[in-house]
């Protein structure tokens, strides 16, 4: 299973300051290669509200864990506002 990280800078949110911002969001599965450069993400319940298919410039590939049987850790869950959405 490919894990990846999403770009947040095209993510609003409601941050004061986009300096306070996270670089990337997640850890999350990759779904599915829609085409060459898109791909479906797993996205949790509290990101319902942007489209789950993302560029491949979006994403990050998350790096493998060295030690055996360890996942990486997902990030804490970051509150979006009612209009989020890629630009």
């Amino acid at each position: 299973m490919t894990m990846v990280y999403i770009l947040a800078k095209f993510i609003r949110t409601i941050r004061p300051s986009k300096k306070l911002l996270e670089h990337y969001l997640g850890l999350f599965s990759v779904t599915e290669k829609v085409s060459f450069y898109y791909y479906l993400i797993n996205l949790l319940e509290h990101l319902q509200a942007i489209r789950p298919v993302f560029y491949i410039s979006q994403l990050e590939l998350a790096p493998r864990s060295r030690i055996p049987n360890h996942n990486n850790p997902s990030l804490l869950p970051l509150k979006l506002t009612a209009t989020s959405n890629l630009k």
